[in-house]
């Protein structure tokens, strides 16, 4: 039994929204189905109600990842955004079990004459990665947002590199 609900969970990952997908037992020669994937939906395996739900994303597991990460102190007075971010990163890799850290990619610096370079100034204790990186983009004027590679931090208009993301 143990086996098939793991088929079923490992078919479920795989499937995206809307699609249909049969599930075979060639142990007992049964098929079952078939089922549309949407996340809550009950099916019945071996006579039990089970429900579908969908697994978590990479970028799911990268914001739970900096939300366990924790910076017992930051001070920043008027330091430039690209030093700020590399002492984030440094702080990732320093704080992740693993070893990995975290990618974080900024939108580029505006051109000479253009706009002053970002700075931030800010005094923040025991915060994780993920506060501490939505606060330094709050008063940077840019968001974040998580993707499987890593964190992008975009122009308030949602432009990432000059470019759509």
């Amino acid at each position: 039994m143990k086996k098939g609900l793991a088929v079923l969970l490992m078919l479920a990952a795989a499937a995206r929204a809307e699609e249909r997908f049969m599930l075979s037992d060639p142990e007992v020669g049964a098929e079952y189905g078939p089922f549309v994937y949407e996340d809550g939906a009950i099916l019945e395996v071996y006579g039990r109600p089970l429900t579908l739900r969908r697994l978590d994303t990479k970028a799911d597991a990268l914001k739970q990842k900096m939300e366990q990460i924790t910076l017992p102190s930051i001070e920043f007075r008027n330091a430039a955004l690209p030093d700020v971010v590399q002492f984030l990163v440094d702080a990732s890799v320093a704080g992740d079990p693993e070893g990995t850290g975290v990618n974080i990619v900024l939108p580029p610096e505006p051109a000479a004459g253009e706009a002053a370079p970002r700075t931030v100034t800010l005094s923040l204790r025991r915060v994780s990665l993920y506060d501490a990186l939505a606060l330094v983009a709050e008063v940077s004027g840019l968001s974040v947002r998580l993707d499987e590679r890593g964190v992008v931090l975009l122009e308030a208009g949602g432009r990432a590199g000059g470019a759509s993301p």
